[in-house]
């Protein structure tokens, strides 16, 4: 075998390594964070699904959760809709009874929250739109 093919065999296997680790680190997490889930909800997950050695995602009673490793502790989030755009988004949650909270007050995603709301046009401005198509209607059964 020649060196091209021994270093490349080498660097397969230490990615090969590398990756089993971050799998085993990601599962170590999630079980970790199940238990202190637990803990903090009063409930046992459904279902727990590793993504990173820093992030996972908890389902239980219909919400999805997802836990990410922060600087001082680690954050849960839930799942929410956005009353106005209908997507999902995540609201940190460190308690049940800001669960409950969270999930009793809808409210908009960052999006929706930095774009103004629609509003409705003023009669004033009604009026000119109807007197402008007027016009047009007009110059069109004239031409």
């Amino acid at each position: 075998m020649s060196l091209r093919e021994r270093a490349i065999k080498a660097y397969e296997e230490w990615k090969r390594g590398v990756e089993e680790r971050k799998r085993q680190e990601a599962q170590l997490f999630a079980e970790r964070k199940a238990k202190e889930f637990e803990r903090v909800f009063g409930a046992k997950p459904d279902e727990v699904r590793p993504a990173t050695p820093y992030e996972c995602f908890i389902m239980c009673d219909g919400l999805t959760f997802r836990v990410r490793a922060a600087p001082y502790r680690d954050v849960f989030e839930v799942s929410v809709q956005c009353p106005q755009c209908h997507n999902q988004f995540f609201r940190e949650v460190d308690s049940l009874h800001g669960l409950g909270e969270t999930l009793s007050n809808s409210e908009k995603c960052l999006k929706c929250l930095d774009s103004p709301e629609p509003r409705e046009p003023s009669v004033e401005v009604e009026e000119q739109i109807v007197q402008k198509l007027r016009e047009i209607l007009d110059l069109l059964q004239e031409g």
